[in-house]
């Protein structure tokens, strides 16, 4: 019992010595950790873990409950027998002072930031490393306050994109801006990878005529970006202008080395452009110098008139031969006076030639034609406006024809004939009747009388 005393009275004197000399713990907890790249959302995997994008720049913010004078950031994959960047990776505040200790090259120290408590290290990984879980480790004045572990995955660019047909109408010699906005058509760019996303937009031809008007220059991690187009017109004769233009989107906050720009490449794309100086409706044909604006395609009832006019523009005289096909051209007027074709016109750049052709669609349910064959510097060349005639109305109802008034007047009038017929043969009958009775008396009283004298004598 006495040795028991003993050895216990030892082992606290040795326990109080060695408190002594021991130096105890700073006391420094940390009070939040946050890792994103800039401007995103923390990326989170399906078990938690903070996300990590190797080859790209990423913000971590470690904040504190007390200030610290050095705080140290270690990240490391696996067991391995040599550091480098496939494996192993560590950053240091130490007063004042921001450094990459083992590479030199994946921090930026002008973007890191000490606020208080709040410690901002601008750090990232090599875009060729150990793809997976990696452990992560914060020491604080040389303690181990936190550790987590962190999933770095592969820089994926996954830009999505979207085009209208670009499709700007103006009318000619008329100088304003046209906006794709009016018409709903966009460019849409969609961020379906792991990386924010830069991009910039050129056109083949005509740039300092043109301006996008969406929003956002930056698309961010499951984001997407609108942008329409704007072109600004002279007075211009009219015409077709066609433009390509092309979108490249790359990822943003690369790490300048040469795995990650090999790894982390841009993607991009081409889309039309297509100013129409010209009628709206009207299909612009450019040949040989001459332009014509004609309507491809029209209806018409069947047994209408409709106008259909021309437009001309060109340097020079241009004969005209204008003729239908399944219907009729009623009448052609140029310059206010009608014509026979062919005839002349004049054509210049600085101003239209406008023809009126009156057809008539009298012939029904057919595709009808108007033809117009055109003489130009020598090149003659056909065009053509497609008429479609609605179907002939149906003929209108026979009226189920009335009795016959004639034969209803005739039996009428047979019927009366008969029954005054048969009244007169039935008096007449009568008459004849009475009158055999009476010449019957009249017979018997002379032969009375006869006899009676006879008898007399």
């Amino acid at each position: 019992m006495r040795t028991l005393s003993t050895s216990l009275s030892l082992a606290l004197i040795a326990f109080t010595v060695s408190s002594i000399f021991i130096p105890s713990g700073s006391g420094i907890s940390i009070q939040s950790f946050d890792m994103h790249m800039v401007g995103e959302n923390p990326l989170r995997d399906s078990q938690g873990r903070y996300r990590m994008v190797a080859g790209i720049w990423h913000r971590v913010d470690i904040y504190l409950d007390v200030n610290a004078d050095a705080v140290e950031m270690e990240m490391q994959y696996g067991d391995f027998t040599e550091k480098n960047t496939m494996n192993h990776y560590r950053w240091l505040y130490s007063d004042g002072n921001w450094s990459d200790a083992e590479y030199g090259i994946y921090m930026e120290p002008d973007r890191c930031d000490r606020t208080g408590t709040l410690y901002s290290f601008f750090v990232g990984v090599d875009g060729k490393v150990n793809y997976g879980v990696w452990n992560l480790t914060v020491r604080a004045d040389g303690e181990e306050i936190y550790s987590s572990e962190i999933y770095v995955e592969k820089a994926t660019v996954g830009a999505d994109f979207h085009s209208a047909d670009f499709v700007l109408w103006t009318e000619p010699f008329t100088a304003e801006t046209i906006d794709s906005a009016d018409n709903m058509q966009y460019l849409r760019i969609v961020n379906g990878g792991n990386t924010p996303l830069y991009y910039n937009i050129t056109f083949s031809a005509f740039s300092d005529r043109i301006n996008i008007t969406g929003k956002a220059d930056v698309v961010h991690v499951g984001g997407e970006a609108i942008q329409y187009i704007r072109f600004r017109t002279d007075e211009w004769s009219p015409r077709v202008i066609e433009i390509k233009g092309r979108i490249n989107a790359g990822a943003l906050y690369r790490i300048p080395t040469a795995s990650t720009a090999t790894l982390i490449t841009g993607v991009g794309t081409t889309f039309p452009i297509a100013v129409y100086v010209g009628h709206s409706g009207y299909e612009i044909l450019e040949k040989d110098g001459l332009t014509i604006q004609i309507k491809r395609r029209m209806s018409v009832d069947y047994g209408a008139e409709s106008e259909l006019k021309i437009f001309l523009t060109g340097n020079g005289t241009a004969t005209l031969d204008i003729r239908g096909d399944n219907c009729t051209i009623e009448e052609i007027v140029y310059n206010g006076e009608r014509r026979n074709t062919p005839f002349t016109v004049l054509l210049s750049r600085e101003f239209e030639t406008n023809i009126t052709v009156r057809i008539k669609a009298d012939v029904p349910d057919v595709v009808a034609r108007v033809i117009y064959s055109v003489e130009y510097e020598g090149n003659k060349s056909t065009y053509s406006t497609d008429v479609e005639v609605g179907s002939a109305p149906p003929p209108e109802p026979v009226p189920p024809s009335a009795p016959d008034k004639t034969l209803a007047v005739a039996f009428i009038i047979g019927a009366a004939a008969l029954a005054t017929a048969y009244i007169l043969l039935t008096h007449k009958k009568a008459a004849d009747e009475v009158k055999n009775r009476g010449k019957k008396d009249v017979s018997g009283k002379k032969s009375g009388r006869k006899r009676r004298g006879r008898g007399d004598r």
